[in-house]
This record gives structure tokens, C-alpha cells and sequence, in this order.
């Protein structure tokens, strides 16, 4: 059988496969850096947004309740209470 002969690039090279870890190392915590400096300003725009939506949406049912008087049934009347409680 023959033997296993490693290509000479890997054996010959080893500061550049080392140097090549090295860098793609360093850029993989970068990036992952990079994103944790992204998810505070995105969470914090998308609960704004959410509050946002919440708010319009209970505002505009309970405007609705209050105006028209026929929805008022005992079960709308807890609706009401969880939206004010919400809002």
C-alpha cells in the first residue's frame, strides 16, 4: 500500500494556516460584536413600534365600545377592562 502523502501546503506552510485561523477568527468575534451592538437599537425600535400598534389598536376598540352602546353585553365589558388594562 502506499503511504499518505499530506499536500505541502499544509505541511510546509503552517504560520500561514495559522495566520489564516487567526484572522478569521478575529473577524468571526467582529462580526459577532458588530451584531451584538445591532440587537439593542432593533429590539428597542421594534417594542416602540409594537407599543405603538398596541396603543392605536385598544384606543380605537375602546372608542368604538364607548360610542355604540348595542356592544355593551357582559362579555364585551370584560374585553373593555382587559384593553384598559392594557393601555
Amino acid at each position: 500500500m502506499s503511504e499518505f502523502v499530506a499536500p505541502k501546503r499544509l505541511t510546509n506552510n503552517k504560520s500561514t494556516i495559522n495566520a489564516t485561523f487567526k484572522l478569521n477568527l478575529s473577524t468571526a468575534i467582529r462580526l459577532n460584536e458588530d451584531a451584538k451592538l445591532l440587537r439593542l437599537p432593533l429590539v428597542s425600535v421594534l417594542s416602540v413600534v409594537i407599543y405603538i400598534l398596541g396603543l392605536l389598536l385598544n384606543g380605537s376598540i375602546l372608542f368604538v365600545f364607548a360610542k355604540n352602546r348595542a356592544l355593551r353585553t357582559p362579555f364585551n365589558v370584560y374585553i373593555i377592562n382587559l384593553l384598559r388594562g392594557t393601555c
